[in-house]
């Protein structure tokens, strides 16, 4: 009986977050990856409490779950990811150039530093720092042609202020996060 249970349970599952996706009505890329991450849990999390009891991920959830470390390192990028780009946008509000927002992306400086803090704290992580110079090396080289125009020079110094306070944090919650798992 529990085995048929769980065999409709493993059907149905998938067929219940597609009705929670449509009640939340909002398709976006986020919607998406997340409603896929979640659709792919369920499946291996069912796979493995189901076929593979002594599954190497299982054994590993099993055994971390409440490993302190483990959520050092979740807090950790989640601080970097939304608490930092909240801080961020209030901090260099002020220096915001008037005509910056006309010619970007809707968006794209927000989802930008997700990703440039989201590698930032693996690389320091990983204890590959010079990632992070590499990155920087890169993001210089795509606004290396604003240098040379005086009349974007307020631009100019606008993305290095929210560069480098985002590189700045980053680092800081990475270090931080490097000594509270080598206690």
């Amino acid at each position: 009986m529990l085995i048929l249970f769980q065999i409709l349970f493993c059907k149905q599952t998938p067929y219940l977050v597609d009705y929670a996706k449509l009640t939340y009505k909002k398709e976006d890329t986020a919607s998406f990856i997340i409603d896929q991450i979640i659709h792919i849990f369920i499946i291996f999390f069912l796979w493995g409490y189901l076929f593979q009891e002594n599954a190497v991920w299982c054994i590993w959830f099993k055994n971390n779950w409440n490993d302190p470390k483990v959520w050092a390192i979740a807090v950790a990028y989640l601080l970097v990811i939304r608490p930092t780009s909240v801080f961020l946008n209030s901090f260099i509000k002020r220096w915001t150039p008037n005509d910056s927002k006309d010619e970007s992306l809707p968006n794209a400086g927000k989802w930008i530093g997700y990703l440039e803090r989201t590698l930032i704290l693996t690389f320091i992580l990983t204890q590959n720092v010079e990632g992070v110079g590499f990155l920087l090396a890169t993001k210089s080289i795509f606004r290396f042609g604003e240098l040379s125009k005086a009349k974007d020079i307020k631009t100019t110094e606008y993305v290095m202020i929210g560069t480098f306070s985002s590189f700045t944090i980053t680092a800081i919650i990475g270090f931080i996060l490097l000594q509270i798992l080598n206690n």
